[in-house]
């Protein structure tokens, strides 16, 4: 079936459509697939057995499989092939993370490493450390080598706060630390700290965002965001760094020229159905947040 499964960075996990789940309470009823269904602990089906899934705060998906990420930790839990609910099995990340920190980000990295095309696990700590595992199955590692094997560890520098400081653009992974963004296909190339201050598009704006992380890359609103059909690559900043009112640090990608988004309250922006949209922040008398908006369409205004 088709699934829209979701964490939050409270801890919880939600899944909307498909097969009735069990909603936690003892009044003897489960929950349809009307709306999102919260995801408990247990043996039954619909349920996670193995950890308490109010403890995840971040899923994605790699080759078939659903991994999370545990709060406050260094340890990722997957579940078995084609399942959204089960046994999962813990994978501890914490003993690559030379820098210390929690695991903050999981990411699918696709790259041709020579014998084809593949998509590799990336994991990135919160201090910085990228670990990339290559394979396909993490349950056969313990009998076959090449079945989940480390590829290295490699640093882009510390990540702001939150968990939306990887994007992924035409296979390839961009992180928002604070070195600016990295390009993980050349960081991996270089095999060197430096390979983020290549001269590429990102090389112009990376003084900028060092300097605004110097003191604030703890507070909330940091994210790195690809925008295909508007060709943008969109990096949010915390509203009180501006100095400008709300606002966000744009690049054309086809142009590479960077320049600001002012007066544009949002907190984040996805596309779909070849539409953009932007979730507004939260709302004041004031403010307009709470909302969701239309975006880059110049036939509408306040909309």
């Amino acid at each position: 079936g088709n699934y829209l499964l979701a964490c939050n960075n409270d801890g919880g996990y939600y899944v909307y459509g498909g097969a009735n789940f069990d909603d936690g309470f003892s009044d003897g009823f489960s929950v349809n697939a009307v709306g999102f269904s919260h995801v408990v602990e247990g043996t039954q089906p619909g349920q996670i057995e193995g950890i308490d899934p109010d403890l995840f705060v971040y899923i994605m998906v790699w080759k078939r499989r659903i991994w999370f990420i545990e709060k406050d930790s260094s340890r990722a839990w997957y579940l078995p092939v084609d399942q959204i609910t089960g046994k999962v099995t813990l994978f501890d990340f914490g003993t690559q993370f030379r820098r210390g920190g929690f695991l903050a980000q999981l990411g699918n990295w696709t790259i041709d490493g020579g014998a084809g095309i593949d998509d590799h696990l990336a994991a990135f700590s919160s201090e910085g450390d990228v670990v990339i595992f290559t394979g396909y199955d993490p349950d056969s590692a313990a009998t076959d080598p090449a079945a989940f094997a480390l590829r290295g560890i490699w640093f882009v520098g510390a990540l702001p706060e939150g968990r939306r400081q990887v994007s992924t653009y035409g296979g390839d992974l961009y992180v928002l630390s604070i070195f600016g963004i990295t390009q993980l296909s050349k960081l991996v190339a270089e095999a060197q700290v430096a390979a983020n201050l290549i001269e590429d598009s990102s090389a112009r704006i990376d003084p900028y965002i060092t300097q605004l992380m110097k003191n604030s890359h703890a507070r909330e609103g940091w994210y790195l965001l690809f925008l295909p059909r508007d060709q943008l690559l969109v990096v949010g900043v915390p509203e009180q760094l501006i100095n400008e009112g709300n606002g966000q640090l744009v690049m054309k990608t086809r142009r590479l020229a960077w320049s600001k988004m002012l007066d544009i309250p949002v907190a984040t922006m996805m596309q779909h159905d070849s539409l953009t949209f932007g979730g507004g922040k939260v709302a004041t008398p004031t403010s307009g947040g709470g909302k969701v908006f239309l975006m880059f369409d110049n036939s509408l205004d306040n909309v």
